[in-house]
């Protein structure tokens, strides 16, 4: 299912922005869009968007079409609005696109908002554990997930642990290389990662058990070769505020390879403890 997401006319005001200010607000919501494309998620306006007053009284209609801006935001905000679809009452919305900061809860403004849009749609809405399967694997972009993940989720009460795992896979994605670089190392990258989650995270104490460990993932020659997926999270409490019980729940990731999905952290498991 495509998502839907709505300009938020008001936003478009100037609301006492410089004019240097909406012309970068101009570029970061040009890159949204652009994100959106990518994912194949529509953009929609309410034709009422182009008599908005953005710039010292001067309607859209009018900005897009004078030298009140410089070429290249004019070429965007144009390219934004224009190529938007036309919104009619029989579409459903899922999100409303802002361009300027207002007091208006949950707009989304930037990439990073978009994605904290589809990680809390995630949490919010988990239904089965294909669908959160297939909502990980699109909207983590520095990671790449093991198939089979589609199934070891069932092994879980996935409703009570969506929470941790999104939060998790959220801080591999967007830490774990950096802090191996600043740690100069794995294993003090993964005390980094514990103290930013709150989530016991650790290398894995058994050699002997690496097979258990290891997840088969593809080369970019095809090869298939087993990864030894030693780190892993611990997700040992549930969300269900009546569930007091321990777990030994488990997200097992290697850091990656060059030569496999241009070096993403590879996710080889989440489920119960193997």
């Amino acid at each position: 299912m495509a998502f839907n997401f709505l300009l938020f006319n008001q936003s478009f005001q100037q609301h006492q922005h410089s004019k240097s200010k909406i012309c970068k607000n101009i570029e970061q919501l040009f890159l949204l869009k652009d994100t959106l494309n990518k994912y194949k998620e529509n953009l929609l306006r309410d034709n009422e968007i182009y008599s908005i007053q953005i710039y010292e009284k001067k309607a859209i209609y009018e900005v897009l079409y004078d030298s009140t801006l410089d070429g290249d935001y004019k070429v965007m905000l144009r390219n934004i609005i224009d190529k938007a679809t036309d919104y009619t009452e029989e579409i459903q919305i899922d999100g409303y696109i802002g361009l300027n900061i207002i007091e208006e809860e949950h707009l989304i403004y930037s990439v990073n908002d978009w994605f904290l849009y589809h990680y809390r749609d995630l949490d919010n809405n988990f239904s089965d554990e294909r669908k959160f399967y297939n909502g990980l694997t699109k909207y983590f972009p520095n990671l790449e997930f093991h198939e089979n993940i589609k199934n070891t989720l069932k092994t879980i009460e996935c409703q009570y642990f969506a929470r941790d795992i999104i939060k998790s896979l959220i801080c591999l994605d967007n830490f774990l290389k950096k802090d191996i670089k600043q740690a100069n190392g794995l294993p003090e990258a993964l005390k980094l990662i514990k103290s930013r989650l709150g989530l016991n995270v650790t290398l894995e104490g058994k050699i002997s058990r690496k097979k258990d460990f290891s997840f088969i993932f593809k080369t970019t020659d095809g090869e298939e070769i087993n990864v030894y997926c030693e780190p892993h999270v611990k997700l040992e409490a549930s969300s269900n505020p009546s569930d007091s019980m321990y777990y030994q729940h488990r997200i097992y990731f290697h850091q990656g390879f060059d030569n496999i999905k241009n070096n993403k952290i590879l996710i080889g498991y989440i489920g119960k403890h193997l």
